[in-house]
């Protein structure tokens, strides 16, 4: 696949209108307006998230937004902040208490944006594959709860300090109990539950909007009454025309210490975008191209950097709100960009009384969804290994954080996987019946040969399980000693590394010394071209590398063909 030629981003118009006609069009621009009046309220609750003031969730809203439009390939694809990115930028922000939040979230977007494009150029898009769905499901679990507990505050108007880990923020909310604010507690569980109930029951898509007309009325009453805006903390700056820019500074001392979280964020955007583009992809028999996506992701992070602002990704619920509206092409982005810059430049005021209980209630609604316990469950039920992944993935992220959990459950799962490779299934076969079919002596009444012992091997070869496969040959060969040739089946096995290949040459010596035969069967042709550049198949001979195992059967003990 080609890479994406960024300096001419009317090819992608081309690409997202190709066939496009005036239906087209007005479905695009009803799109644009629906999800610009839910992503509205979404980014400013995201921006909260990530402990910095709501304006900034709607600036990363505007041209990360049209960038993706332009060079990513999801047609219905929204990038703008999201809940977990959100939540794990806030998370870092903690980190570094000595710099302005926006200063911290903006270094990082641009980081996460230099990541990914150096993804691109060096077409590394297998990369999301580091994340197992066992890691995914505790991570993004885990991480649901930290954010609900994080938004208790607001929710609650509860003046307190977030702690180090979920322990001493829960024990600073329960301290702080005697001061939460009824008004504030009730108007956000209204909220939250009339988002809940549109959700379960309402099937129209118009009807999906009442929240929002609920939500537009209470702002209208709070700023014509004195008493509610003493009552509740309200956003109150909200005009893009006297945002602060004296603390614009490019630290290079603060990317270092942001590269690590810069990557492991970076990783979780490309995942998390890959996994809702080709979910919608699927719905409309369209094909994401990761490449494409790498670039999309990358320069809109960038550019989020370059406006100051949070890192952005695809939103699951909102990108398929826009499919669902109509969305044809990135046009779609575009209009819903361009209402929300309207918003910023002619509506301030009116967003300025919008109750941070509010925002709490909408973040919370939001992740609700993302909450896997039962699906870890299920994980647990299949597979012991990937469960206890999953679990540890969850507890470490509740205890160390979001962005270090993610990459003790990274390395768990990478550890696991090394155990399970590094312990092979190796098993004695036997001719199934009268068919060419070989099983497991242990699970299948099969025929074996007194001549001829089978052993297959269900795992590639390297140095960490070499030995372990020589020792179960031998051992086996002490089990049958009456065998004169051993056939090793490789029809499970892709690879075999330099370790793997002296292991062999040792074993058919010591064989040989014991008066058997080594052979192999079934080897693939990627292992066979390697085999064929060491002096081990020299030693051995071609002539005792056969292509079936039933060839090997007919050869070695002197049955015709």
């Amino acid at each position: 696949m080609n890479q994406p030629n960024l300096c001419s981003p009317l090819i992608y118009i081309k690409n997202h209108i190709r066939g496009y006609s005036s239906a087209d069009y007005r479905q695009d621009v009803l799109a644009g307006f629906i999800v610009a009046a839910v992503l509205l309220p979404q980014a400013m609750a995201y921006a909260l998230m990530a402990n910095v003031a709501p304006i900034y969730g709607v600036i990363a809203s505007l041209l990360p937004l049209v960038i993706y439009a332009l060079v990513g390939s999801g047609r219905a694809i929204s990038v703008a902040p999201v809940a977990i990115i959100a939540a794990m930028t806030g998370d870092v922000v903690f980190l570094f208490p000595d710099y302005p939040p926006i200063v911290v979230a903006y270094h990082l977007s641009a980081l996460i944006g230099i990541f990914l494009c150096l993804l691109g150029v060096f077409r590394l898009s297998g990369v999301s594959q580091l994340l197992s769905d066992s890691v995914v499901k505790g991570f993004t679990s885990a991480s649901v709860v930290l954010i609900i507990v994080g938004q208790l505050r607001y929710l609650a108007q509860l003046d307190i300090e977030r702690g180090e880990h979920l322990g001493q923020t829960l024990l600073n909310l329960f301290s702080a109990l005697p001061q939460l604010n009824g008004l504030s507690l009730v108007l956000g569980c209204l909220v939250l539950a009339s988002l809940l109930l549109v959700q379960w029951r309402v099937k129209a898509l118009w009807a999906k909007a009442l929240p929002l007309v609920w939500l537009l009325g209470l702002m209208l009453v709070i700023a014509n009454s004195r008493v509610l805006q003493n009552e509740l903390w309200l956003v109150s700056a909200f005009d893009i025309k006297s945002l602060d820019y004296s603390h614009i500074a490019l630290s290079l001392d603060l990317a270092k210490q942001l590269a690590v979280h810069a990557v492991v964020i970076g990783l979780v955007i490309y995942l998390e975008s890959m996994a809702v583009g080709n979910e919608l992809a699927a719905e409309k028999r369209e094909r994401l191209e990761p490449q494409r996506e790498l670039w999309g992701l990358g320069l809109a992070n960038l550019v989020a950097g370059a406006s100051l602002t949070l890192p952005v990704a695809a939103g699951i619920g909102r990108s398929a709100l826009n499919a669902r509206s109509g969305a044809q092409s990135g046009l779609a982005s575009l209009v819903t960009a361009a209402v929300l810059l309207m918003v910023l430049l002619f509506m301030g005021e009116l967003m300025q009384w919008l109750p941070y209980t509010l925002l709490a209630a909408i973040s919370i609604y939001a992740v609700l969804p993302l909450f896997k316990v039962a699906d870890i469950w299920r994980i647990w039920r299949f597979n012991r290994a990937d469960g206890i992944t999953a679990v540890f993935t969850f507890v470490t992220v509740l205890t160390v954080g979001i962005a270090q959990g993610l990459v003790i459950g990274i390395g768990v799962s990478l550890l696991l996987f090394l155990y399970r490779s590094g312990h092979p299934h190796i098993a004695i076969v036997g001719r199934l019946g009268d068919s060419e079919h070989f099983r497991n002596i242990e699970r299948h009444p099969v025929t074996t040969y007194s001549d001829v012992l089978l052993i297959r091997v269900d795992e590639s070869l390297y140095f960490a399980n070499c030995r372990l496969v020589e020792n179960f040959v031998l051992d086996a060969v002490s089990r049958y000693p009456e065998s004169k040739h051993v056939v090793l089946i490789f029809s499970a096995v892709n690879y075999v590394d330099a370790s793997a290949v002296e292991t062999l040459s040792l074993l058919h010596h010591n064989l040989e010394k014991g008066g058997r035969q080594l052979s192999l069967a079934e080897v693939k042709g990627p292992v066979m071209d390697k085999l064929r550049h060491t002096r081990f198949l020299t030693t051995l001979g071609e002539s005792h590398v056969f292509v079936s195992v039933d060839k090997a059967i007919c050869k070695l003990i002197q049955v015709p063909s």
